[in-house]
């Protein structure tokens, strides 16, 4: 996990325009590599969460992932619901 959460950090600092593109190139570029496959998975399933609007924020060996959802037409009725991934 420290790989991928490395890479994500890195693209974070550099402010990439599309980091679910890269995560899903990164699952692609690590197809043949037996000891990615949990790798590429999480890579997957972030990469589409991305594009649902959720937030990814790397942390040694977790990602935090958040999303905000409006729970009405005032912004301060926001509401934000987080996950973390963790391996161990």
């Amino acid at each position: 996990m420290v790989k991928l959460t490395a890479f994500i950090e890195i693209k974070l600092d550099e402010r990439v325009p599309s980091l679910s593109r890269l995560l899903r190139n990164l699952s692609e570029d690590w197809k043949g590599e037996s000891w990615a496959l949990d790798l590429r998975a999480t890579a997957l399933v972030l990469a589409d969460l991305i594009d649902q609007g959720w937030t990814v924020t790397p942390a040694d060996n977790r990602i935090h992932l958040a999303k905000i959802r409006d729970l009405g037409k005032r912004r301060d009725k926001a509401r934000c619901t987080g996950w973390t991934i963790q391996y161990s």
